[in-house]
């Protein structure tokens, strides 16, 4: 690959996912002009660095990360935005190992926002609580338990989009250089 194509992915990233960022903090929306768009143009710049098989690979990934993260659309721990920003991340990496790589980063960041968020609200105590009785009834009843609470730090009031640009440019920027 030439030595200006394997910053593709990091410009392609940046270019969608900083301002989905800045549109999350402001109005805890991502447009689908950009989550979307940035599906097609991360199909796109990768079928024209490697041809239709590559194409093909950043939809799959694109799309295996969409699908891992549909669940916590679906229980209401995540925004259908915040899903589809990951699909387009997916894409973006052209790869399903990296597409995994940059999810985990997601995640990782992610959850130590949701932390950071509970420490200074005061209410890490109560989730570490809760969390603790839920795990203690679900070995118990050999069934999946979870106690929510009346507020929760994932009522919509963290930007994830912020974790999303973090972990994946991040992660597009190690492999750039070889890291990853």
């Amino acid at each position: 690959m030439d030595s200006w194509a394997q910053f593709t992915p990091v410009v392609v990233a940046t270019a969608v996912l900083i301002p989905s960022a800045f549109q999350d903090i402001r109005s805890r929306r991502i447009p689908n002009l950009l989550s979307l768009g940035g599906f097609v143009v991360g199909c796109v710049a990768n079928g024209v660095m490697t041809g239709w098989a590559g194409a093909g690979t950043a939809f799959a990934a694109g799309f295996l990360v969409l699908a891992l993260m549909f669940p916590f659309f679906v229980v209401g721990w995540m925004g259908a935005g915040d899903v589809k920003l990951i699909g387009a991340v997916g894409a973006i990496c052209g790869s399903i190992s990296l597409a995994l790589i940059a999810l985990i980063a997601i995640v990782s960041i992610g959850a130590l926002m949701s932390l950071v968020v509970l420490a200074w609200r005061k209410g890490l105590k109560d989730y570490l609580q809760r969390l603790f009785v839920a795990f203690s009834l679900t070995l118990m009843a050999r069934r999946l338990h979870y106690l929510s609470s009346a507020e929760s730090a994932s009522s919509g009031e963290l930007p994830y989009a912020v974790a999303i640009a973090s972990g994946a440019i991040a992660v597009l920027l190690a492999s750039a250089f070889g890291l990853v």
